[in-house]
């Protein structure tokens, strides 16, 4: 190896990362495999390990309920605050060795007192914040007991009545088709005897014509027989004495034709007669099937109708009934409810009247207006600036399907700059004298922190969501809250813009992070871009910002002349040089830019709105 070539470092940014990754993707590897593991890596590199300091695996341990996780991470907090590994500084670099362990140690020496006097007001808090979790996380127990109870009864109750509405449904539906099937029945036996009663009837008719013609056909023949015997014994007889009894025969022929028409008219009046009797007889029959047809089928029809109005009629009862009973459980249920409120919104204020211990507010209240706003200027920037930083925003939001939010606007820099552009756009702020600034200036705010300003709104009803130096003010499970709400309330299209310090630069912790003792936790660029897509967002981006100024960095190494070594040894100490610049001294801000995609359907916006978050 020769003097510059450099060991691989055992922890960089990247395998820190990668690490952070593995943990929510695949299971863990034990903790003694991971330091011997580093171990090895550092004795093949050359280089030299910190001491370890474990945590003991127990307090990682849970049962998988929301309390269970919420007490572990509590226990290894306690465990882990106040940790400070120690380590040696040296060098193994035999030419410029010496001078790089005298520029560590004086800076190691210089830092010592203000990094000391930061950890210790930090272990001071993680202290108190500890205490008011542990007491936060014996409210929850209880308000889970409580919940666990009554989602038992609702459950209960929900399985009588589904269980009650079914039996009625079955016996509706057998009454229903029993019904049916004697209204076929009773339809199909009136068919029969209608069709049965018709046939005869026809039959007979029939009959009675067949009848009737084979009595005027004889009656006929035998008119037409007396009248040939007649005229063929007035010829012989007229033969016999025709010139004697020409009168006689012509006075005989008379009276022939005269009983002649007698018997024919007389024949035909019977006929006639026997026609018209049967035709009475048939038109009587018919007349009687037709109204014995029409009694037993209203009689039938005045059954069904009875049948069916003492069915409305239970329907009616066992309808009134039910409601009855569902209204009764609705009352329940709202009760039930309303406890439930009424006890959510006592550990809320519990909750809150623990935060309210630690918070600010009351102690800058008392600090004049002017003096607030010098401060602000010496620590987050002149509203001149922040305007110009801010400007880059105005562009993302064009197109967006609605409202533009600006969570923690602050003194309004961005909303000014949305409402001069025609946006619609309004803000949240929870300090009253940023409060007082923005409405002084002409933009809409309401007293509102981030979370309560994303549930006052309806769901898909945002065009855009921002938040400027907000996340890192968020406890862990607030920042997943936001996140869900925030999904839930942008419309297809509308996008989120997340901006915080850059705790990847370690430069920013020291100059701008420890600054504001308000700050929860610092929150990893390559995290919370992992956070924002595991939330459901889509074409998630991250971008740096603002990079430290050229004074502040290291300088460039003088020339390999004055250095006495070569070029390309001095190429690569420059090279380390530069990393140890990125790591120190890079950007000191980024902003998240994600998109809302497919819209959601009302269960999905309930599933995410009441998904539970450990704190």
């Amino acid at each position: 190896m020769s003097p510059f070539d450099f060991p691989e470092a055992p922890y960089t940014i990247d395998k820190i990362m990668k690490a952070i990754q593995a943990q929510i993707i695949d299971p863990p590897q034990s903790p003694a495999s991971e330091v011997s593991s580093s171990a090895r890596r550092v004795d093949e590199a050359g280089g030299t390990t910190p001491e370890a300091h474990p945590i003991p695996t127990s307090a990682l341990v849970s049962d998988g309920t929301p309390r269970s996780q919420l007490l572990s991470q509590l226990e290894l907090l306690r465990q882990r605050q106040g940790l400070t590994p120690p380590y040696q500084i040296r060098s193994h670099r035999p030419i410029v060795g010496g001078f790089l362990d005298l520029i560590k140690r004086l800076i190691h020496w210089g830092s010592q007192p203000y990094v000391d006097a930061v950890r210790k007001r930090q272990e001071a808090f993680n202290d108190a914040t500890l205490q008011t979790l542990r007491e936060v996380a014996k409210e929850l127990a209880g308000a889970a007991r409580r919940d666990v109870a009554l989602d038992q009864s609702l459950n209960g109750t929900k399985d009588a009545i589904l269980e009650c509405a079914e039996q009625m449904r079955c016996y509706l539906e057998d009454l229903i088709t029993e019904k049916q099937q004697y209204l076929e029945e009773l339809t199909e036996k009136t068919k029969r005897s209608l069709l049965d009663n018709t046939e005869k009837a026809k039959k007979e008719a029939h009959q009675s014509l067949q009848e009737s013609q084979h009595y005027l056909e004889t009656l006929v023949d035998q008119t037409k027989e007396s009248l040939l015997d007649n005229t063929n014994k007035a010829k012989r007889e007229a033969q016999q004495g025709l010139q004697d009894k020409q009168h006689y025969l012509e006075d005989l022929i008379d009276q022939t034709k005269e009983s002649l028409l007698d018997n024919t008219d007389k024949a035909k009046r019977e006929a006639q007669q026997g026609l018209q009797d049967k035709q009475h007889y048939l038109e009587d029959l018919i007349d009687q099937t037709k109204e014995s047809l029409l009694d037993n089928t209203n009689k039938a029809k005045d059954e069904l109708y009875q049948s069916l109005e003492d069915l409305n009629r239970k329907k009616d009862l066992l309808f009134s009934e039910f409601e009855r009973t569902v209204g009764q459980l609705r009352g329940a249920i709202a009760e039930e409810m309303a406890e439930r409120r009424k006890t959510d919104l006592m550990l809320e204020s519990r909750a809150r009247s623990l935060e309210h211990r630690y918070e600010l507010a009351s102690f800058f209240k008392a600090v004049p207006a002017e003096k607030r706003l010098a401060i602000l200027d010496a620590t987050r920037g002149p509203y001149e600036d922040i305007y110009v930083r801010q400007s880059i925003y105005v562009q993302e939001f064009d197109g967006v399907p609605g409202q533009v939010l600006d969570v923690g606007c602050g003194r309004g820099e961005l909303l000014n700059q949305l409402r001069n552009e025609g946006f619609e756009c309004w803000g949240a702020e929870i300090d009253p004298l940023m409060i007082e600034i923005c409405r002084h200036n002409g933009e809409h705010v309401v007293d509102m922190d981030a979370i309560a300003a994303l549930r006052s709104v309806q769901p898909a009803s945002l065009g855009g969501v921002f938040a400027a130096q907000v996340v890192e003010h968020l406890f862990p499970g607030e920042l997943l809250t936001f996140l869900r709400l925030a999904r839930t309330r942008l419309a297809q299209g509308g996008r989120m813009i997340l901006e915080t310090l850059n705790p990847a630069s370690v430069g920013v912790l020291i100059k701008s992070y420890f600054r504001d003792i308000d700050h929860k936790q610092p929150v990893h660029p390559e995290y919370l871009k992992l956070l924002t897509t595991l939330a459901g967002f889509e074409r998630v981006e991250l971008h740096y910002l603002s990079p430290f100024e050229e004074k502040e960095r290291l300088p460039n190494l003088p020339t390999a002349k004055k250095l006495g070594i070569t070029d390309q040894a001095r190429e690569e100490l420059q090279q380390r040089f530069d990393q140890l610049n990125e790591l120190l001294y890079g950007m000191q801000d980024y902003y998240i830019l994600a998109e809302q995609g497919d819209p959601l359907s009302p269960e999905e916006v309930t599933e995410l709105e009441e998904a539970p978050v450990d704190e």
